[in-house]
């Protein structure tokens, strides 16, 4: 996961009961409580919100706990509210939600590795006898009667999330451990199916980085494979200008069955989070993270760096 590596909490690691990557995990655990205690659960978290008093004009402790009650799907919410309601340390608590759930799937950039990338040549060869010509027709018909646009692949669940070294495993442990306990959909959803077709999809180039910079989110409808496009304030207005944006519903349909559609549970956890880092007011703080960590081999002459959020990501 490149060279940023947040502060390794031991609380979360003890909330999430951190375990290996290759332990297969519980399938049962994700059973929803009863209402009726789930209501008590979350009066109980509520009233504890309610009841908290801010280390500073800035804290964002709060908002950042309401977010994850709101946005975290039905199976999770029960966790959040046992959190809140056991964790003394609730800045810690929101910090970590941060740290190892929010930051991880906001993506620095295209890191769609380039072994997605397959050479014509390659393609042509796939392909059965004859059905190369037939392509070529149809994708110059396409582009004679419609218009098109140039598409790249897009991971779901960013690359760097599988891309760790030994030293980086142990931070890597409890992001998944936190993951999948919050999102208990994906918990069959590891490291080594980064690249499985299930967690792609094809955008235009300033769609994809837009995507991984949770500017915009597909959320699940009632009907099959069909999403309803959301986005959020920081998506630049030139990208609406562009005409590039879908309508309100996408529907994904598999062209000929050869890969699999998106997996609704990925795109779930991808819109949950988007929602959670603009609704915390934490996308501004994080930008000024990603940006000080980048100066942090030449730190500027008058002081400016914040050498504290370089070091360590506070809330």
């Amino acid at each position: 996961m490149e060279d940023d590596i947040p502060p390794f909490s031991r609380t979360a690691a003890l909330r999430a009961k951190l375990a290996p990557l290759d332990i297969e995990t519980d399938p049962t655990s994700g059973e929803s409580l009863p209402a009726s205690t789930t209501s008590k659960k979350q009066a109980t978290a509520l009233k504890i919100l309610d009841e908290y008093i801010p280390e500073s004009p800035s804290d964002k402790t709060v908002n950042i706990l309401r977010a994850m009650i709101k946005h975290i799907p039905t199976l999770g919410k029960e966790e959040v509210f046992t959190d809140i309601a056991k964790e003394p340390d609730l800045a810690e608590l929101a910090r970590d939600y941060m740290n190892f759930v929010v930051f991880p799937l906001r993506a620095k950039g295209n890191s769609t590795p380039a072994v997605w990338s397959l050479s014509s040549r390659f393609f042509e060869d796939s392909l059965p006898e004859g059905e190369f010509e037939s392509q070529q027709r149809e994708q110059a018909r396409l582009k004679k009667d419609a218009e098109t646009i140039e598409t790249e692949a897009a991971h779901i669940v960013p690359f760097a999330m599988a891309s760790f070294s030994e030293v980086q495993r142990p931070w890597a442990e409890q992001i998944w451990s936190e993951i999948h306990r919050l999102f208990p959909d994906v918990k069959d959803f590891k490291p080594e199916h980064i690249n499985d077709p299930s967690n792609c999809l094809t955008l235009e180039a300033n769609l994809h980085k837009q995507f991984g910079k949770l500017n915009w989110a597909l959320e699940l409808t009632t009907k099959p494979n069909t999403y309803k496009f959301v986005s959020f304030s920081k998506l630049p207005s030139g990208i609406r200008k562009m005409g590039l944006l879908p309508n309100e519903y996408v529907t994904f349909v598999a062209h000929g069955g050869r890969y699999p559609l998106p997996r609704p549970s990925l795109l779930n956890l991808h819109a949950a989070v988007a929602h959670i880092y603009h609704a915390s007011g934490m996308s501004d703080d994080f930008e000024q993270i990603l940006e000080a960590r980048t100066q942090i081999t030449c730190l500027a002459s008058d002081g400016s760096t914040p050498i504290a959020q370089v070091l360590m990501m506070v809330i």
